[in-house]
């Protein structure tokens, strides 16, 4: 019995390293001619996406440098007021998440205190 399985292994083995060298038909004048139709249609695409890219490009550019200079210190400060350190005092002591500190906190490190501290 084993003997049979592994003849018919090798055989499959030996077919499908066969099969692997195998060559395909060449195409028909018709599946041609769909590859070159679909090749022609997808390069139109690109190119017309091209044409949208670089019109949107330009349309940019020329928002840019049309609305460049228009905007002055009193309108960005309108727009965005500006935050002085009196109008939001600094807290006295920091929060759990406030990342402001590297040190360790002592009661919550998983790590223990060395000896002498």
């Amino acid at each position: 019995m084993k003997k049979i399985l592994a003849v018919v292994a090798g055989a499959l083995l030996i077919g499908a390293f066969a099969a692997s060298y195998g060559r395909l038909p060449p195409p028909t004048p018709e599946e041609k001619a769909a590859a070159a139709a679909k090749a022609e249609k997808e390069a139109a695409g690109k190119a017309k996406a091209a044409k949208e890219l670089a019109k949107a490009q330009d349309d940019a550019v020329t928002n840019y440098k049309k609305n460049k200079g228009s905007s002055s210190a009193a309108a960005t400060a309108e727009h965005r007021p500006e935050q002085s350190s009196a109008s939001a005092p600094a807290p006295s002591q920091p929060q759990a998440n406030d990342h402001s500190t590297t040190a360790r906190d002592p009661q919550n490190s998983s790590a223990k205190a060395p000896p002498g501290n």
